[in-house]
C-alpha cells in the first residue's frame, strides 16, 4: 500500500494518495512514512480549501513521527522540516492580505516567525545533507534578521535583553548556515543526474542561496534564468518564495525583477478530461424470459447514450471508461468512435481470454464487433495477465468481475477531474450474478464522489430515453 500511495502521489492523485495513507494509519497509527506523507498531503489540501482542521491533522501526523522512537534520522528530519513548513504556512496568513509593506512587516512579527525558523533549523541541524531544510532555515533567518530592525521586535520577548540575544543568535546562525548550506546544495547537485528533478531543485536552491548572499544582481538573475524550467509547477514554487521577500520589503526590486522575468508559462500538461464510466447489461440471449435487454432495445439504448455523452462532451471534453461485453459496453465504444470521444476499453484479463469467457456460441456478431474494437492500435487497459484471480486472492470471497468493476471505478477516482457513471440498468430485473451493473452502481454511489445517471430499462425497453 505504501507503493500504491507513492504511485498516486507521483501522478498527482492527491485524493487517492490520502485515502491510501489513511488506510495505512488505520492499520498502524504509528506508521512513520504514512504519517509524513499525510502531513504533506493535509497541508497541501489546506492551502486549497483553507479548512483549519486540515492543518491540525497535518500537525498531528508530524507529532506521531517525532514521538516514535522507531523513527530513523531521515524520518525525523522530514517531520521536523514539516513542522517548520506548517508554522510558516500559519505565519504567512497573518500578513499576506495586507496592502503595504510596513503593515505586513509589523504583522509578520509574531511567534510563528521564530517557530518556522526553529523547525527548519532543527531539521537541518540533524542532517546537514538535507539541503532543502537548510535553505529554508537560511531564508527564515534572513527574514527574521530584517524584521529584527523593527521597533516591535522587542514586543515578541519577555524583555529587551532576550530580544537582543535573539538578534545576535540570528546573526551568528546566518554566517554558519550560509557556508553549510552552500556545501549541501553543491553536494546535492553533484550527486543528481542532469535533467532529473533532484538536479533541478538543487539548481533552484543554489539560485535561492545566491539571492540571499550574492551582491551581484545580474549573477542572481542569471542563476534563476538557468535553473528554473519554464513550467507552471517550478515557476510557481520559485515565484512564491520570491514574492514573500518582496512583500516584506527584503530585496523587493530584485525579487520583483526576477518574478517578471520568470513570467507566466502556459501549462503544457494535458487538460484533464471529465471521466465517464459506462456500464450496462449485456444483451439478452435469444429467448430470454423475462426480457431485460433484448436486441429490440439496442437502438434506444444507443440513442440514450448518445444524448448523455454528447452533452458531457459539450460541457468540457470527456474520457470514457468501459469494458467490452456484448451489449451496453460495445455499443458505447462504437458510439464514442462515431462522436470522436476518447474511450478506453478496460478488460479484467487478456482480450483472448475475455472473448472466450464472455461470448457464447450464438454471439458471433458481437464477438466480431469486439475484435474490431480491440484490434491493433486500440486503447486498451488490462487488469491481469491471466483469467481468474491472482494467487494472492484465490480462496477469498473475491469475485473477479466485481474486482474488475472496482478497478475501473478506481481508475476514474484517480483522475482530478469531474467524474460520472452512466449505467444502463433494469433495477427491478437485476439477477443475482455478481460483478454486474447493479454492483457498479452500488460502489459508485458508495464512493460519494461520482455522479450516477441511470438509463432505465423496464420490460425490455428504455423507460426514460434521452432526457
Amino acid at each position: 500500500m505504501r507503493i500504491i500511495g507513492q504511485a498516486q502521489w507521483d501522478i498527482d492523485d492527491a485524493e487517492g494518495a490520502r485515502s491510501t495513507y489513511q488506510k495505512l494509519i488505520g492499520n498502524d497509527v504509528d506508521d512513520l512514512d504514512a504519517n509524513n506523507a499525510l502531513s504533506n498531503l493535509y497541508e497541501r489540501q489546506y492551502k486549497k480549501e483553507k479548512r483549519p482542521e486540515l492543518l491540525a491533522a497535518s500537525d498531528q501526523a508530524i507529532k506521531r513521527v517525532l514521538a516514535n522512537p522507531r523513527a530513523n534520522q531521515q524520518q525525523d528530519t522530514e517531520a521536523l522540516s514539516l513542522t517548520g513548513r506548517n508554522a510558516k504556512t500559519r505565519w504567512r496568513q497573518a500578513f499576506e492580505s495586507l496592502k503595504d509593506i510596513p503593515s505586513r512587516r509589523q504583522a509578520a512579527l509574531n511567534g510563528q516567525l521564530l517557530e518556522a525558523y526553529d523547525g527548519y533549523l532543527k531539521a537541518y541541524s540533524g542532517d546537514l545533507n538535507h539541503y532543502w531544510s537548510g535553505i529554508a532555515a537560511l531564508q527564515m533567518c534572513t527574514i527574521a534578521q530584517s524584521l529584527a530592525g523593527e521597533k516591535e521586535w522587542e514586543d515578541m520577548f519577555d524583555d529587551a535583553q532576550k530580544a537582543s540575544d535573539k538578534k545576535a543568535e540570528l546573526a551568528l546562525a546566518f554566517d554558519q548556515l550560509k557556508g553549510a548550506v552552500k556545501l549541501a546544495v553543491s553536494r546535492a547537485k553533484n550527486k543528481a543526474p542532469n535533467g532529473s528533478n533532484d538536479r533541478i531543485w538543487g539548481d533552484i536552491s543554489n539560485a535561492d542561496l545566491l539571492f540571499i548572499t550574492e551582491a551581484s544582481e545580474s549573477r542572481v538573475k542569471m542563476a534563476y534564468k538557468n535553473a528554473v524550467p519554464a513550467t507552471p509547477w517550478f515557476v510557481g514554487a520559485v515565484k512564491g518564495q520570491l514574492d514573500l521577500f518582496s512583500k516584506l520589503g527584503i530585496k523587493t526590486a530584485l525579487a520583483d525583477a526576477i518574478i517578471a522575468e520568470l513570467g507566466n508559462p502556459i501549462d503544457s500538461t494535458p487538460t484533464r478530461l471529465g471521466v465517464v464510466v459506462v456500464a450496462g447489461h449485456r444483451m439478452d440471449a435469444p429467448g430470454s424470459v423475462p426480457p431485460r435487454f433484448p436486441e429490440t432495445a439496442a437502438a434506444a439504448v444507443k440513442e440514450a447514450l448518445r444524448v448523455r455523452l454528447a452533452r458531457l462532451q459539450k460541457d468540457g471534453g470527456i474520457h470514457v471508461l468501459a469494458s467490452a461485453a456484448p451489449g451496453t459496453d460495445i455499443i458505447c465504444h462504437e458510439l464514442c468512435r462515431e462522436l470522436g470521444i476518447k474511450s478506453t476499453i478496460c478488460l479484467p484479463m487478456p482480450a483472448g481470454d475475455y472473448a472466450t469467457n464472455t461470448f457464447g456460441d450464438a454471439d458471433d456478431r458481437w464477438r466480431s464487433r469486439f475484435f474490431a474494437l480491440t484490434g491493433p492500435g486500440a486503447d486498451c487497459l488490462q487488469l491481469s495477465d491471466l483469467p481468474g484471480l491472482p494467487k494472492w486472492l484465490q480462496g477469498t470471497d473475491t469475485d473477479e468481475w466485481e474486482r474488475g468493476n472496482r478497478w475501473v471505478l478506481q481508475l476514474a477516482l484517480s483522475e482530478n477531474a469531474p467524474r460520472s457513471l452512466i449505467a444502463v440498468l433494469d433495477e427491478e430485473a437485476v439477477r443475482n450474478a455478481r460483478g454486474g451493473t447493479a454492483h457498479m452502481v452500488q460502489i459508485a454511489r458508495g464512493s460519494g464522489k461520482i455522479d450516477v445517471d441511470i438509463v432505465a430499462l423496464k420490460d425490455g425497453a428504455v423507460a426514460v430515453a434521452g432526457a
